[in-house]
């Protein structure tokens, strides 16, 4: 990875030298999914809930619908010290997905391959994620915040 700390805009990243506190996450970088989703019943998931306000349906991996039940922002910190923010849909899936293609749309970039795999935020900086039982994760920690 980069000797340079990362910092930029999946939320504002600032380096410390601190282990992170919180309950950890390892949100799962989804190169399939249409959107960010994370479980209901999730810790991450009981800020603040933004109604649903349009028709959109989403579908699992076997097709079938999966309903919605507003959207929720929680912060996260990353192992570099950094804070990040992302919106979710708050559905019951078994994992947290980030959504690539979202990432994408906001000015991201996502770098998968075998060894050194990570986010380039819209303003360059990198935020490593690693390949974990088939998946690609971005480790994190939720401190409570929204």
């Amino acid at each position: 990875g980069s000797a340079d700390p990362p910092s930029g805009s999946l939320g504002s990243l600032a380096y410390t030298h601190e282990v992170p506190e919180g309950t950890r996450y390892d949100l799962v970088i989804d190169s399939g999914a249409s959107t960010s989703a994370a479980n209901t019943e999730s810790g991450m998931c009981q800020g603040p809930t933004s109604p649903v306000t349009d028709s959109k349906t989403y579908r699992d991996a076997s097709g079938r619908e999966v309903p919605r039940f507003g959207r929720v922002t929680p912060t996260f910190r990353t192992q570099t010290g950094g804070t990040i923010g992302v919106t979710f849909e708050r559905m019951k899936v078994a994992k947290p997905l980030v959504s690539v293609g979202e990432l994408v749309k906001k000015g991201h970039k996502v770098w998968m391959t075998g060894g050194d795999s990570y986010i380039e935020t819209a303003t360059g900086e990198h935020i490593p994620i690693y390949l974990r039982d088939g998946v690609f994760v971005l480790p994190t920690w939720h401190t409570g915040g929204f």
